[in-house]
């Protein structure tokens, strides 16, 4: 629904082409007592204005007929000849239901599968998602109030609570749970698989997290980390310093081959500018921590060799650079003026800086936090949004007015291989996920405003802001994309993942009404959580 408006219940929801009558006075309005005032106001019309007026009165008989609800607009909200949308396929928010399946069938790569909305009468998300070896998808977020991911309704038990959610390959749901507590506030912003298939969660909070034995803590909004089995059976759960992390940014975690995960913390103190990555051994325990002296890590990526690239940002300028035993290079803050760059490096199993190198000079206005991910081979892939102009290696690429988003693949000692720049012609654009198989195909995923061309030609944007997903092939070359949003509403991807068989899942949300590419969905709150699976 557009912002502004009053949520409604999946009962009585309001389609943009309802009449106003039924919007206003629901199955309650007195049709019937308006049909006599109707008739003898048309039989003046004719007979006032005549028979030389008739496209007049035709005017007046179409209007009065939408009004009684005879033409126009259906009871369930939708216009004659359009695609049908049945109430009855919308559940009421907080009941068990089954998974939307697309209304019309599509074709072609990245097509619909299903999709899972979830949302009362507040703000709801979903933040991360992971498609597991057996092709179930499991996402986290967070929600208030009521909210029913598929199965029994789950309650928050404070302002906010985090979600873990898992569902088959079909959408059926398998099991959801709350984290969160008594005038408390939690979110889960991100989830990946550990070494043996573990669920890890990564998110914020404040006051108590109930639902972890022993309960954890915070007086701030502080980082948590916790791993739980396929079934949802709690194994463990750190809390970590506020730190200065954003409150609004996502955790990133990584897990290692060896059952173990890696969490950056942002750096305490406004003028400190190293930034520390921790590491949790499989039985929850805190097993060191590694400096970062480029600055502070945003996203990170695990190689099956423990071998560790982490992607990150710092308001500094590279100075000239030095050996610093066995042929590192060392980042020191720079005097004079300074421009905010990005880093790149990357770390061997013993914790051991192996190279690093920057990324933007004066000709670069702002850059928006980095993502990295890492294929079969040791390469990494980044991705992130810039406004003005960077040289990746491979020329001068300039952003169009606003924020344009790059992608590229850099080599195990840090070259790059290739480099992609999607400029829009006007707007911003937003890249939140990054996917990539062992392969090295590539799924990004964001928003943007007006259009976007991933090099299969632009798509529209439909609303204020809309989401989308994109996969490029191993040389970044545009396969498929999709967008998601409808006329006067917002959408926005916050997560994707890659399957074995080549599916894509995506998580985010959404405000109004979305298209996923099979029909419209539905919001029932300002934003609705969604989690979809699509094709390759």
């Amino acid at each position: 629904m557009p912002p502004g408006s009053a949520a409604v219940s999946a009962a009585s929801f309001s389609h943009p082409c309802r009449c106003a009558l039924r919007s206003q006075g629901g199955s309650d309005s007195p049709k019937p007592k308006l049909v006599l005032p109707t008739a003898l106001e048309l039989g003046l019309a004719w007979q006032k204005l005549g028979a030389g007026y008739h496209r007049v009165v035709i005017a007046r008989v179409l209007c009065c007929l939408a009004l009684l609800g005879l033409i126009g607009c259906r009871a369930e909200g939708r216009g004659r000849g359009a695609a049908a949308i049945d109430p009855a396929a919308y559940p009421p928010c907080d009941v068990p239901s089954d998974p939307y399946l697309p209304d019309k069938t599509v074709q072609g790569p990245g097509a619909p599968l299903w999709i899972r909305r979830f949302g009362c009468q507040a703000d709801d998300r979903a933040m991360g998602v992971v498609i597991e070896r057996d092709g179930h998808v499991v996402a986290t977020g967070s929600f208030a109030g009521r909210v029913s991911f598929g199965d029994a309704p789950l309650v928050s038990g404070g302002t906010r609570d985090a979600f873990v959610a898992r569902w088959d390959e079909d959408g059926k749901s398998v099991w959801s749970l709350r984290l969160g507590g008594v005038n408390s506030e939690a979110r889960g912003t991100n989830l990946t698989l550990g070494a043996r298939g573990e669920l890890v969660v990564a998110g914020r909070f404040h006051g108590v997290l109930d639902a972890t034995r022993p309960q954890l803590m915070s007086r701030g909004l502080d980082p948590f980390l916790l791993m739980m089995k396929q079934d949802g059976t709690f194994l463990w759960a750190q809390r970590f310093d506020r730190a200065g992390t954003s409150d609004q940014g996502k955790v990133p975690a990584a897990a290692d081959p060896f059952g173990g995960v890696l969490l950056p913390v942002a750096p305490s103190g406004p003028r400190a500018t190293d930034g520390v990555v921790v590491r949790v051994d499989p039985s929850g325990d805190l097993r060191g921590q590694v400096p970062l002296p480029e600055g502070h890590a945003s996203s990170l990526a695990v190689h099956a060799d423990r071998t560790v690239l982490v992607a990150g940002h710092g308001g500094f300028q590279a100075a000239p650079t030095a050996p610093a035993g066995r042929g590192r290079m060392r980042i020191a803050p720079g005097a004079g003026t300074t421009v905010r760059q990005l880093f790149l490096a990357m770390y061997d199993d013993k914790a051991r800086r192996t190279w690093v190198r920057t990324i933007g000079d004066a000709r670069a206005k702002s850059f928006g936090e980095p993502l990295i991910a890492v294929d079969a081979d040791g390469s990494g892939y980044v991705t992130f949004t810039f406004q003005g102009g960077v040289d990746v290696g491979t020329g001068l690429l300039e952003s169009g007015g606003g924020f344009d988003l790059l992608v590229m693949k850099v080599d195990r000692v840090g070259r790059t291989v290739w480099a992609r720049a999607f400029p829009g012609p006007q707007g911003n654009e937003w890249v939140n996920a990054i996917a990539v198989d062992r392969a090295g195909n590539v799924v990004l995923g964001g928003a943007f405003e007006r259009a976007v061309d991933f090099g299969g030609g632009p798509i529209m944007s439909t609303g204020p802001v809309s989401g989308f997903v994109a996969r490029l092939d191993n040389l970044g070359r545009h396969v498929w994309s999709r967008v998601f949003g409808a006329q006067g509403s917002s959408a926005v991807v916050e997560a994707v993942a890659l399957g074995s068989t080549g599916n894509v899942a995506v998580a985010g949300a959404f405000q109004g009404w979305t298209d996923f590419g099979g029909g419209l969905v539905p919001s029932s709150g300002a934003w609705d959580g969604f989690v979809a699976l699509l094709g390759p």
